[in-house]
């Protein structure tokens, strides 16, 4: 086994920890379940990284290059659902099928720069989206929440910045990927321990108002 297929197997191991560990999370009383698609967002990363355990083909690297622009988009339909928001389906649906489309058109033509571009696009509109869900539009913000959406506004910001160097300095390339290599897993850990401490924080603020409110009412 390479380096390289180590360091995706060890990727992929990273994000089917973020599954188990969501199984703390729970979502608060009468709210959608958010915490599946959760789940669901890390399960599909986790095999996107693992396809590049075997060896590279054409079937295997669509399936895999698909499911990472899925995990983006799941989400975002995750953040709706976690501040309680209307989901835009036709909007959402749109979104993922142009970056679906144009992600593998790419990939396809092995056109990594491209490729890279194309990420710069989609994901920071995705990433700032979910950044005013939990800043704006959820009723109670919490601390983990706030800083939820800082992380998904500093990956969108280092993504642009990366996009913009290789653009400014081309053969930079080899240290952009290599700067990936290293965004990625600490962004998919930071994102799933700040979401889980999101659900805690909230479900036990909600429980010390319950109990508040009990005393008042008994009083």
């Amino acid at each position: 086994m390479t380096s390289d297929q180590i360091y995706f197997l060890a990727v992929a191991m990273l994000n089917l920890v973020c599954v188990f560990a969501c199984f703390v999370g729970r979502d608060p009383d009468r709210q959608p379940k958010s915490i599946y698609l959760l789940k669901a967002a890390f399960m599909v990363y986790a095999i996107s990284w693992f396809l590049y355990v075997f060896e590279d083909s054409f079937i295997l690297g669509f399936l895999s290059n698909l499911a990472a622009v899925a995990f983006v988009w799941i989400v975002v339909v995750y953040s709706y659902k976690r501040c309680n928001a209307v989901v835009p389906w036709p909007r959402l649906l749109f979104m993922f099928l142009l970056h679906a489309i144009v992600h593998l058109y790419f990939s396809v033509g092995n056109n990594l720069v491209a490729l890279l571009h194309t990420s710069s696009f989609f994901v920071p509109i995705a990433f700032l989206n979910i950044a005013y869900l939990f800043v704006i539009v959820k009723s109670t913000v919490t601390k983990p929440d706030f800083y939820y959406a800082i992380t998904h506004i500093v990956m969108a910001v280092l993504i642009i910045m990366r996009s913009i160097t290789l653009e400014l300095f081309p053969d930079w390339y080899a240290f952009s990927s290599a700067s990936s290599q290293v965004l990625w897993p600490a962004f998919i850990l930071s994102s799933a321990i700040f979401a889980i401490m999101g659900f805690m924080e909230e479900s036990h603020y909600k429980l010390k108002r319950t109990v508040i409110m009990d005393k008042v009412r008994a009083s």
